[in-house]
């Protein structure tokens, strides 16, 4: 049966399974950036990059602030 830690655990696995989310991880590892320079550099619709930020954020992976009407991650 599987402890707290490993359910835990796959739930970060399963964000991380994604290309766009490891994309995304990549553009923040020197810094905060905001969603609008997220969406261009990764060439995909505001939406899209959005749900996967969504998922990222709700495992504990990202976290984020406003500034105003930006969204920094």
């Amino acid at each position: 049966m599987s402890s707290k830690v490993h359910v835990f655990q796959s739930e970060i696995f399963k964000a991380l399974a994604h290309p766009t989310r490891v994309q995304i991880l990549q553009l923040l590892r020197n810094g905060e950036k905001c969603v609008c320079e997220i969406v261009p550099a990764l060439k995909m619709e505001q939406p899209n990059v959005s749900r996967h930020l969504y998922v990222l954020k709700k495992e504990g992976i990202l976290s984020c602030r406003k500034e105003g009407l930006k969204v920094i991650y």
